[in-house]
This record gives C-alpha cells, structure tokens and sequence, in this order.
C-alpha cells in the first residue's frame, strides 16, 4: 500500500513448499508446532492475490522431501551455525529466497528483445532490462506493524535498504530487505555463495571464529546475510521501518521481535 499511495505499479511473485503439515523447533516452547496442519501454496496464492488489483504475476512451489533428498546437507553442515534441524530449514529458506529471485529475474529478462530465445546470463539480463526499478523481499509470515519507507527506498543507488533490528551475531537482517535489481540479487542469490564459503580456510572470518561480533559465523542466516553483501560489495543502508512480528500457524504472535536489536548492525 505504501508503494501504490507513492505511484508505484507492483507485482507479486512468490515460491512456498509442497506441505500438509509443518513443525518448528526454533525458540521458546511456547513457540514450537508440532505437526501442524498448513493452507498450502493454493492457499497462500489466494491470500496474496486477493482484492480486485489481482497483483501476483508468478509463482512457484517445491516438494520439500524431494528438495532434501536431492540436497547434499553435509556442504551446510560443514559450516556451522545451527543444529542440523534448524539447518536444514535456514537452507530451505535461502532456497526459496533463490527461487522467488529467479522469477522476478526470469520476469525482467524477458523485456530484453535482443535476449529473448538466447540462453544470456539470467541474472545480467534481468538488472539490464530495467523492467523492475526495485525489488522487495518481505516475508508473508510477518504482520508488519511500521510501513516500507518509500523515500528511503526511491533514494537507493547500489545500496541495500535493511531493518536495524534483529541484527543478530553481527549479521543483517535475513527477513526483509529491498533495493534496486543488482543489491537485491545478491540478497536473494546468496544460497549460491555456500560452496565457495566451504572452500575457504576454517580460519576466515566467512568460515567460522570465536569472536563471533567481529566475525562471520558459518551458516548462521543474519550473519550470512552480512557475508553475501560483502561478497558483492553491496553497502547496507538501516532503517527502524519496516518492522513485523512473526505469526505462527497456529496464531501465536512474536510481539517483542521489533525490540530484537543488538547494539549498532555491523561492526
């Protein structure tokens, strides 16, 4: 709403998981669900498209059992982060995030003439073609409870507009961000980023440390968040706004996640 008061035409594209039933072993007790019952992508399309505006363009869907069958979680594991069931979902969640890129991009590429029916780099041709002005990635299991900041995000050049909160472990935040095409790819792409940081000496800051405030950490998402812009060389720009709780499938609501910052971002 924020981006249509300012004139902005908007598309929605999303990618979700093939599930009945879902549970999560992050946080609190009272936060964990076990084998819960979920809408499914059928249900999330309806959500996202509702109204008279109709603004989904795209989407896509995976069989989460048949993407972990076909995932080699022993790459992930290798850098650390998390136990391996919370692992498993921070790389499930970095997969989708590539998913839903690789269709704004595909969606962006095809207003490239001289492109069209030619195998081009998807990523080049979708920054090049200019379809898109900015991008945004906000999780739909958050109810945001401050808006996107519309000046802030029109006056971005290379950089990476990102929430001051939930910074956690030095890192950036994993749940929302937005820019324009080139910052947001590598957001969005940084699953990609895993096998080279594999390769790298345990030593380096990318890999693992003990002083995690000034260092990376493996695998953890906010501080991976960090490893994929400095690998772009992609400068984050903070804002308080726009800040969202995380509601849970079964209505519970995480009403302190807008307090969850650590200290200043970065380092």
């Amino acid at each position: 709403e924020p981006l249509e008061r300012a004139g902005a035409q908007v598309d929605v594209l999303f990618h979700t998981y093939t599930m009945r039933r879902a549970s999560s072993h992050w946080g609190p007790p009272s936060r964990r669900e076990t084998n819960v019952l979920v809408g499914g992508p059928f249900q999330e399309f309806q959500l996202l498209d509702e109204g008279t505006k109709h603004r989904v363009v795209d989407w896509s869907a995976t069989s989460q059992l048949q993407f972990d069958e076909e995932s080699d979680y022993r790459l992930y594991y290798a850098l650390r982060g998390y136990p391996r069931h919370s692992m498993r979902n921070v790389v499930r969640a970095m997969h989708s995030l590539k998913r839903v890129t690789e269709l704004w991009m595909t969606t962006a590429a095809a207003h490239v003439p001289h492109r069209r029916g030619q195998k081009g780099a998807l990523r080049e041709a979708a920054v090049a073609s200019g379809w898109y002005s900015h991008i945004v990635y906000a999780r739909p299991d958050l109810r945001y409870v401050t808006p996107l900041n519309v000046t802030l995000l029109r006056g971005l050049n290379d950089e990476l507009y990102t929430p001051s909160w939930a910074c956690w472990q030095g890192g950036y935040n994993d749940r929302f961000a937005a820019g324009r095409p080139a910052a947001a790819a590598a957001f969005g792409m940084r699953l990609d980023l895993a096998p080279r940081v594999a390769q790298l000496p345990k030593t380096h800051p990318w890999r693992w440390a003990i002083d995690l405030p000034k260092s990376g950490w493996g695998l953890h998402s906010e501080s991976f968040v960090r490893t994929a812009l400095e690998d772009a060389r992609v400068r984050p720009v903070f804002s308080a706004s726009p800040c969202g709780h995380r509601v849970r499938v079964r209505g519970t609501e995480s009403v302190t996640d807008c307090n969850a910052t650590e200290a200043e971002p970065g380092r």
